[in-house]
């Protein structure tokens, strides 16, 4: 964290691809135009092909408090998920959203786009944004970030890997 220059607690943070369905450039207008000055906005996540996209996100994020960690895993991943203030998943389109299971592991508040995958974690109203309305997201982030932290406690049970490899295996064995 101390080499990316962000201090606990004093950053929002986004995982994910750096790629146009995730989202990321409008997350960077909403942060812009929230104006959290005492707070931080990490990007972390590698470039693929979209390379150009890259580009526009940096060049959006030109005089903005908004880090890009690149690709990031193991060790320096869990202390930005343990440390972040907000978990912000930004995506147009999604398929299952792993990476909003990890914040919520970490006990993290979250802001999430309301698209049908995100409604497959039990998340409160108060935790979607419309996607793609940096409008809304912008207020969202205000109120996040304004709100006095606490640490949230997620039921993930359904989401547990024994539990779902014990239901997988009696499905497979009902079969035969």
């Amino acid at each position: 964290m101390q080499s990316l220059g962000v201090e606990p607690g004093k950053y929002i943070i986004a995982v994910g691809r750096i790629t146009p369905e995730k989202g990321f450039d409008y997350l960077i207008k909403a942060y812009k135009q929230a104006r959290l000055d005492d707070t931080k906005l990490v990007i972390a996540g590698g470039v693929e092909a979209e390379s150009s996209y890259g580009k526009e996100l940096q060049q959006l994020a030109n005089d903005a408090n908004v880090v890009f960690a690149g690709f990031v895993q193991g060790e320096k991943l869990e202390s930005l998920y343990s440390n972040a203030r907000l978990y912000v998943l930004s995506s147009v389109n999604e398929g299952f959203p792993l990476v909003l299971l990890e914040a919520m592991s970490y006990g993290r508040d979250v802001l999430v786009s309301d698209i049908p995958a995100t409604h497959l974690v039990e998340l409160e109203k108060e935790d979607y944004f419309e996607k793609a309305n940096v409008e809304d997201m912008t207020s969202k982030l205000r109120y996040k970030i304004c709100t006095p932290s606490v640490k949230r406690d997620y039921d993930l049970n359904q989401f547990d890997w024994d539990k779902i490899a014990d239901k997988v295996d009696g499905i497979y064995h009902s079969l035969i």
